[in-house]
């Protein structure tokens, strides 16, 4: 008899210290749920907003001749990602007031109405600039300097990349 209780009282702490620990576990699993969620809000759906609202919102500015423009839109367009009633272009250098009103400026560095100067003094400081120019294009050390001191400037000589640096720059930059 006193074997039996022996094993019923230590089946009973077995029990019991089973329990805490199943109830730690619970409790580990439920704060890393919370945690990795909380880590989620804050790391991927703000930029998901900004994406969200960047593509429905910000203006994309075109500043090209008038067969690169209509080739650039064209290309804009027909990827199915920004909004059509967002896109501008400028092609004559009547429209220059117009720069300051882009959020994302996309220049073609040869043909332009403007120079690339010009272009970043006109545009609001808190506009993003692609630079689409082909390989080794861009020879005007100035020119690169000029790029250098501004922020949200991006120099890219494939059209696959053009978008992907639109996409990026309405990402970083404030509505």
């Amino acid at each position: 008899m006193m074997f039996i209780e022996n094993i019923s009282l230590s089946w009973k702490v077995l029990n019991t210290l089973v329990d805490a620990v199943g109830w730690f576990i619970v409790a580990v699993v439920i704060i890393t749920a919370i945690t990795t969620f909380i880590a989620w809000i804050k790391g991927i759906l703000k930029p998901l907003w900004r994406l969200g609202l960047g593509l429905s919102r910000k203006k994309i500015t075109v500043i090209a001749s008038q067969k690169d423009s209509e080739s650039l839109v064209n290309l804009i367009k027909d990827s199915h990602i920004f909004t059509t009633k967002n896109i501008f272009r400028i092609i004559s250098e009547e429209d220059s007031e117009d720069i300051k009103k882009a959020n994302v400026i996309l220049f073609k560095y040869s043909g332009a109405p403007f120079t690339l100067k010009e272009v970043l003094e006109k545009k609001h400081d808190d506009s993003a600039i692609v630079i689409y120019a082909k390989q080794g294009e861009i020879q005007d050390s100035e020119d690169w300097k000029l790029m250098h001191k501004c922020r949200n400037i991006s120099v890219c000589n494939l059209k696959g990349r053009l978008l992907n640096d639109l996409l990026t720059l309405m990402i970083t930059t404030k509505l």
